[in-house]
């Protein structure tokens, strides 16, 4: 493939783009038009969980809200709506599942999960891996943290353009025992 070749992309439930794929001045590839809408889409909320990865962890912590969805990706009986805002609302004594708009809204979120487990919520947050950012060394360190193995794949089959973690706060956990918050206290 050419370093200009126009390609056609077809994501889910979403019209058709043309992007051009270039390389850079080492000769890798750039990211596509698809990536950089899913990195981009910091307010959109209409991306869906793949049900398999939603189906795993309801087996293991049966969810009763999923806070920051629309309808159409709603994966809980009770669900917050940008109108509802989740981030206003109480969650405490729910078991959340949470798969937060990315981009400048996860660190809100991450701390709204983390202050919500400190009033008895459980929340689990699926989240990109994203280790050198701000909102993860200031919550996301504070849960049990679990990697998966491989990339994430849509519905159709197409692997997130990034690594994801799922985040768990346990209510009334502090921080988990291996937080550098934890370390430190126990030194």
């Amino acid at each position: 493939m050419s370093a200009a070749e126009t390609i056609r992309l077809q994501p889910d439930a979403r019209p058709a783009l043309v992007a051009v794929r270039s390389t850079d001045l080492f000769g890798e590839r750039l990211p596509n038009a698809h990536n950089r809408i899913i990195t981009g889409s910091s307010d959109d909320m209409t991306w869906p969980t793949p049900q398999p990865v939603f189906d795993a962890l309801n087996a293991e912590f049966g969810f009763t809200l999923d806070p920051c969805c629309v309808p159409a990706t709603a994966k809980c009986a009770k669900y917050y709506t940008p109108k509802e805002d989740g981030l206003k609302q109480d969650w405490s004594g729910e078991r959340v599942f949470m798969n937060p708009p990315y981009g400048r809204w996860l660190k809100p979120w991450m701390r709204k999960a983390y202050e919500e487990s400190q009033r008895g919520a459980l929340v689990v947050c699926l989240v990109p891996a994203r280790v050198d950012t701000a909102w993860w060394h200031d919550y996301a360190i504070k849960g049990e943290v679990r990697f998966p193995r491989g990339r994430i794949k849509n519905k159709n089959g197409q692997s997130w353009p990034f690594p994801a973690a799922i985040v768990i706060f346990r209510p009334g956990v502090a921080s988990s025992p291996n937080s550098p918050d934890r370390a430190t206290n126990e030194s």
